[in-house]
């Protein structure tokens, strides 16, 4: 199956553990959406198109919004981490390079968590709407994303 880019956007809204109510947009084309309430932050779903390759349509908009939404329920795990990061950056003396260093691997922490909820909260559904899929696009998601959640704390910065 092809990845196809939708033609429509599609709008997700819940509340969040927290507290505020997360809304989330996919589509039109390749963007995303997500935030709370009005206050939303477009970008590429790159991390998205590249988990989901090979999936039938709408097991990757499933899984794409299923992904965002999990963005905004581990928001404060990854404003805490990133906290966490570049402090420990600007401790150890690292400059600018540094700090953008624990900021790309908190982002990559959240990444992490994020598809790591979706799998938490229905490992079959998961596993099902993968099926016949090759595991390669999987595998270079983990792989990377744990390879940039580390590099700064391996190399000094985090």
């Amino acid at each position: 199956m092809r990845n196809k880019r939708p033609k429509k956007s599609q709008t997700l809204e819940a509340r969040t553990w927290y507290g505020p109510r997360a809304t989330v947009v996919i589509g039109p084309g390749f963007r995303h959406s997500s935030g709370w309430g009005t206050l939303r932050i477009p970008h590429p779903p790159v991390v998205n198109w590249l988990l989901r390759r090979g999936l039938r349509e709408k097991n990757r908009l499933d899984l794409a919004g299923a992904h965002e939404m999990a963005h905004m329920e581990t928001a404060p795990f990854f404003l805490l981490y990133a906290a966490i990061s570049m402090a420990a950056a600007s401790r150890a003396g690292g400059g600018a390079l540094s700090v953008a260093a624990a900021l790309v691997g908190a982002q990559a922490v959240w990444e992490m968590l994020s598809e790591a909820l979706i799998i938490a909260l229905d490992r079959v559904g998961y596993r099902l709407r993968y099926a016949g899929a090759r595991r390669l696009p999987r595998l270079l998601f983990w792989c990377s994303m744990g390879l940039l959640a580390v590099l700064p704390w391996v190399a000094g910065a985090g």
